[in-house]
């Protein structure tokens, strides 16, 4: 529910009841809360992004490379996911670690070529010859 949807709206005290799911990821889920940015588009302000960065929203291309994958991580890393104390899977926004709310154990096989976790995408590509290579040359 908590990736592949936008945010549902969760009845408070229930453990799986909602008054209303949206069909379909939303922006918020790649880009934050989006409440402030619509308001101030509403009240006529703009912002020459291509000049200048427009911290009403996130954009994911000006995070480092590291909070981009933590955006992604989010909905695309399986493992058991242990909620920190006092936090819940609608707690992560973009532009954080993801680690401030959860710890996320993968699984490692010893045959790693043949035996993977099909929706840890985010592990696999950082495992990648590609990335490790690509990794190096920026460090």
């Amino acid at each position: 529910m908590s990736c592949h949807n936008a945010y549902p709206k969760f009845v408070m005290g229930s453990e799986n009841k909602y008054t209303d799911v949206p069909q379909g990821i939303d922006c918020e889920r790649c880009h934050g809360p989006g409440g402030e940015h619509v308001r101030r588009k509403q009240m006529g302000e703009n912002i020459d992004t291509s000049k200048y960065i427009d911290y009403s929203i996130v954009n994911p291309g000006k995070l480092s490379a590291d909070l981009q994958f933590q955006i992604c991580q989010r909905c695309h890393l399986q493992g058991n996911a242990i909620l920190k104390n006092g936090k819940s899977f609608f707690d992560f926004k973009p532009g954080m670690q993801l680690s401030e709310v959860m710890d996320v154990y993968l699984p490692r096989y010893k045959n790693a070529d043949h035996d993977f976790i099909m929706a840890s995408h985010a592990d696999r590509l950082k495992q990648s010859q590609c990335f490790v290579v690509s990794a190096k040359k920026c460090q």
